[in-house]
């Protein structure tokens, strides 16, 4: 999504004011907790990038999902078992950063 496209300030602003004016009233009034600016920041954040591309916002949501799960997983194994996981998730990230952006260069 171009900065400069119409539907971007569209959303952006259906959104935004909204949601950081809510924001600004819940701190105001002390009921606002300490992680909601990081989940009002990723639900703009999403929401954009589900405006800009469907397709590719289920792809990013899965690796979410699946990195956020590995990572709590890791937490939880031994030393040696964490870091071959560590070693899969990130070749697996990369796998799907070469496939879906450079694939039409090779």
């Amino acid at each position: 999504m171009n900065f400069t496209e119409f539907s971007f300030w569209w959303i952006l602003l259906l959104l935004a004011v909204p949601l950081f004016t809510i924001r600004f009233l819940a701190k105001k009034m002390g009921f606002w907790f300490p992680r909601g600016d990081s989940y009002l920041l990723a639900i703009l954040s999403l929401t954009l990038f589900w405006n800009a591309a469907r397709y590719s916002f289920i792809i990013f949501v899965t690796e979410i999902t699946l990195n956020y799960l590995a990572v709590s997983a890791i937490l939880k194994l031994p030393k040696k078992q964490a870091r071959l996981l560590s070693i899969i998730i990130i070749a697996l990230d990369l796998l799907v950063l070469i496939y879906y952006k450079y694939i039409n260069f090779f």
